[in-house]
């Protein structure tokens, strides 16, 4: 299978998934997709500057290891409680990640440090 190939079933799916929520009212956005590698680098580097709380949101710095977000197979998902952005894993993430992963799909809630709202091909 091509990587085009790969894009086309990951987009199909994904919007299958979004409206899969929809059908379990569970609301979502989508906030993140593509990203260039200077995008990437510049996640990577949160949780790595010494500012006190902040914590590493990623393991891929964009060149030596690239995010499934370059490549346009990844997409983040939040989810939206009375009108705000919920972190919380049982506010639907994990419903939504056993879906995707349904699909033959990778959650981010399976991944060593857990990224609820990551969903890659």
């Amino acid at each position: 299978m091509t990587k085009t190939e790969r894009q086309i079933i990951f987009l199909q799916d994904f919007c299958g998934l979004i409206l899969q929520a929809k059908e379990l009212n569970i609301k979502v956005i989508m906030f993140d997709f593509i990203r260039t590698a200077q995008q990437q680098a510049k996640r990577y580097t949160k949780g790595r500057r010494g500012i006190p709380g902040e914590k590493i949101i990623t393991q891929c710095d964009g060149y030596k290891k690239k995010s499934k977000h370059q490549g346009k197979l990844a997409g983040d998902l939040a989810i939206i409680i009375n009108g705000r952005i919920t972190w919380n894993p049982n506010d639907g993430y994990k419903i939504l990640g056993e879906i995707w992963k349904s699909m033959n799909h990778r959650w981010g809630g399976d991944f060593s440090f857990k990224d609820y709202c990551h969903f890659e091909a």
